[in-house]
């Protein structure tokens, strides 16, 4: 007669009441990298460095204050060579995209871009035009159009020769002479 194995009696847990002792490690930045180059080879330009953080902040320790990255003015030579954007020649215009009240189309490519403080490209690669409008488009026959049949209907009686249906609209009508 012993007690029975239950697996409640093979475990017990207890709360504690420890405190972990809060750790205090302040923030740490490396020092500043040397300036680096120029960002232009002629006139005004910047010159950059940075630092990173060599250690995080934890626990009660103090934030990283400060700028990572630090930026001047920096000025090489004069600029020579001035060089000013200028586009290539207009393509020839494309076919009107449709007989009436169309559209046109042509465009020109970037021939130089702006180096050595010269002048930026101004205006557009493409430009689109309205076609074929006037009277020319009055009087235009156009066709009716039907949209699709409709499904079959049921019959109308079960047996012995009844009539079943389907049907359409008219999705465009005829229009100046138009069949």
């Amino acid at each position: 007669g012993g007690v029975a194995c239950e697996a409640a009696s093979l475990k017990e847990l207890q709360t504690c009441s420890k405190k972990c002792p809060r750790s205090k490690q302040d923030c740490e930045l490396s020092d500043w990298a040397q300036w680096g180059d120029c960002s232009t080879t002629c006139g005004p330009g910047l010159q950059g460095r940075e630092r990173t953080i060599v250690k995080q902040r934890d626990g009660d320790g103090k934030p990283c204050e400060g700028l990572l990255q630090q930026f001047k003015g920096c000025k090489q030579g004069p600029c020579s060579d001035v060089v000013n954007g200028t586009f290539g020649e207009w393509t020839d215009w494309e076919d009107c995209s449709c007989a009436c009240n169309g559209i046109k189309t042509r465009s020109r490519r970037i021939a130089s871009v702006a180096q050595n403080g010269g002048d930026a490209l101004r205006g557009a690669l493409e430009e689109v035009a309205p076609c074929n409008l006037g009277e020319a488009c009055t009087g235009r026959k156009v066709d009716c159009q039907f949209e699709e049949w409709s499904a079959w209907s049921q019959c109308s009686v079960s047996c012995g020769g009844g009539q079943r249906s389907k049907a359409r609209e008219i999705a465009v009508p005829p229009q100046d002479g138009g069949k």
